[in-house]
């Protein structure tokens, strides 16, 4: 529930620019420890066997590996994969990173070392024709124990990456140490090892408008679902409640931004359930 205060509120019905007047942001965790706003993101995921199997691959190839398809290398020694080339529906803005990789964050750094980067192209046309630019997702030779996501992707010049019209996934990785992945089939009796499991999924988060940037009151109050205007017939109060419903947990929140100097006062109210979930309880079996 908003409650706003302010001189000639009706003058505030129309837009007066092209900033929002209030927004609305939820922030959560899409990933593990990538928080976004998930209103203003979409997801595109580079995972499953279609994604695996149509790349260019050399020393890799996909299997699924307790229930989750996997690029899985087929030894010691370098490999890589190329994902096909994706299009865009329009210029998107790519802002974030995850990934996730089969290898535990415990595995010693010796064992495997990784990158991952994303090629991309402004112009849709000359994708595959011309090299795009590269926009690395890791350091060199990234060990197994490394953060999996990268923030505020940027360009190799510094800028944000901006009017991408199509993109691919590149992944290079040099394992040191075989693991054992023991493959079982029927009428072969005979096991194996076959390598190491590694990729798993790629997420690119795109920046899009989010439904919660509303630059007059009019808009707000049609998202509203009640509003009343107080003090008539020149209103200096306006109280209204917004249908946003969020499921927040430690270290999610959400937030209220509002344009300077337009309102005289602004108060909020958040009207939550609070749940506790019991703490864990061991049990002992025998």
């Amino acid at each position: 529930a908003l409650l706003i205060e302010g001189e000639k509120l009706y003058a505030r019905l129309g837009r007066f620019g092209d900033a929002p007047l209030i927004s609305l942001t939820v922030i959560k965790e899409m990933f593990p420890d990538l928080y976004a706003d998930p209103n203003a993101a979409r997801v595109h995921s580079v995972a499953g066997f279609e994604d695996f199997q149509r790349g260019e691959s050399a020393g890799l190839r996909a299997m699924e590996v307790e229930g989750v398809p996997t690029l899985v290398a087929t030894g010691t020694g370098a490999s890589r994969w190329s994902s096909p080339i994706y299009r865009t529906a329009r210029p998107a803005t790519l802002a974030h990173a995850a990934w996730d990789m089969a290898l535990s964050r415990l595995t010693p750094a010796d064992v495997v070392s990784y990158d991952l980067s994303l090629e991309v192209w402004t112009k849709a046309q000359s994708a595959g024709a011309t090299p795009g630019t590269s926009v690395e997702l890791t350091a060199p030779n990234t060990g197994p124990q490394a953060a999996r996501l990268r923030e505020k992707l940027r360009l190799p010049n510094g800028r944000p990456v901006r009017g991408v019209e199509a993109y691919r996934v590149h992944f290079r990785a040099a394992v040191f140490h075989d693991t054992r992945l023991e493959e079982r089939q029927i009428g072969l009796p005979r096991e194996e090892s076959v390598g190491a499991p590694l990729l798993r999924a790629v997420n690119v988060l795109e920046e899009v408008e989010t439904a919660y940037d509303f630059a007059s009151l009019h808009e707000l109050i049609a998202a509203a679902e009640s509003y009343d205007f107080l003090d008539a017939p020149q209103p200096r109060l306006l109280t209204l409640r917004l249908p946003l419903r969020a499921s927040l947990r430690e270290g999610e929140s959400v937030r209220l931004r509002v344009a300077p100097g337009i309102f005289k006062r602004l108060e909020a109210r958040l009207e939550a359930d609070i749940r506790l979930r019991p703490p864990p309880i061991e049990k002992s079996v025998g």
